[in-house]
């Protein structure tokens, strides 16, 4: 687990709110939900970075840096079983929950960059690094 100091949200967050994010076609479908995700992401001390290795990857391929807050949320949405049982995010591919919370913290620029990422592209990218340098990449992904 990698530990990070306190998180705060992009100054846009609060002018992308509930409703942007419900319009931008988040499935979150209760406002409590919502920002309990946010805050519990927040406020979250430590994350397990092996959770988040496809969004790093995700992010990599669409050219994304990844703040420290994108990665909690993201931790959250795929661990908390409560959003996962009502959301069926358990059921949902990496590049949904990646978008997820693009769309959560308003943040449209980057979700644009990532719409045309798919498990096709994913897949693609591993498979055309050179020989031998696939261990490499994952474990960078992995472990930074």
């Amino acid at each position: 687990m990698a530990s990070f100091g306190e998180i705060t949200q992009p100054e846009n967050a609060e002018r992308n709110g509930y409703e942007l994010y419900r319009g931008a076609g988040g499935i979150i479908d209760d406002e409590n939900d919502y920002n309990s995700a946010l805050e519990h992401a927040k406020n979250m001390k430590m994350i397990n970075k092996h959770m988040i290795e496809q969004a790093g990857l995700i992010s990599q391929i669409s050219d994304i840096v990844l703040s420290p807050l994108q990665e909690a949320l993201y931790s959250v949405l795929r661990e908390d079983t409560n959003l996962a049982k009502k959301y069926h995010y358990n059921q949902k591919g990496d590049q949904f929950l990646f978008a997820e919370v693009l769309r959560m913290l308003g943040d449209t620029e980057s979700l644009k960059k990532s719409d045309g990422c798919t498990s096709k592209h994913l897949s693609k990218w591993v498979m055309s690094a050179p020989r031998g340098q696939i261990r490499h990449i994952v474990q960078k992904l992995i472990y930074g």
